[in-house]
């Protein structure tokens, strides 16, 4: 829950880190039903609790990327949150490659940070 104070107050900010999703009628890709496809692309999303409505996003498309051949490059396979900030801006972090972003509420790259190691 973003906290009292905070642009976008009340609502849950999400962190998807992608990977298998998906349930449905088992098939040759998905003997079991389970895991029907991977989602290699990372969503920050806000939602409203009292609507269920999404309220802010920031994909890959957001970002710039080319859906097909880029979303992969905006991704983290774990450990990956994301925090509003007072000033409204959303602070993320893709942990598995080492990325730290701040984007604006309008989807503008404040200032990025690539770890070397």
């Amino acid at each position: 829950m973003i906290p009292r104070g905070l642009p976008g107050e009340g609502n849950i900010l999400v962190f998807d880190n992608g990977g298998w999703v998906g349930y449905g009628a088992p098939n040759l890709g998905s003997p079991t039903g389970a895991k029907k496809s991977s989602q290699r692309s990372l969503s920050n999303t806000g939602v409203r609790p009292d609507h269920r409505k999404i309220i802010w996003q920031y994909t890959p498309a957001e970002a710039g990327y080319l859906m097909s051949a880029d979303a992969n490059r905006f991704y983290s396979l774990f450990i990956s949150p994301a925090q509003r900030l007072p000033n409204g801006n959303t602070l993320i972090t893709e942990d598995s490659g080492g990325r730290i972003i701040e984007v604006t509420a309008e989807h503008e790259l404040v200032w990025e940070c690539i770890s070397p190691y």
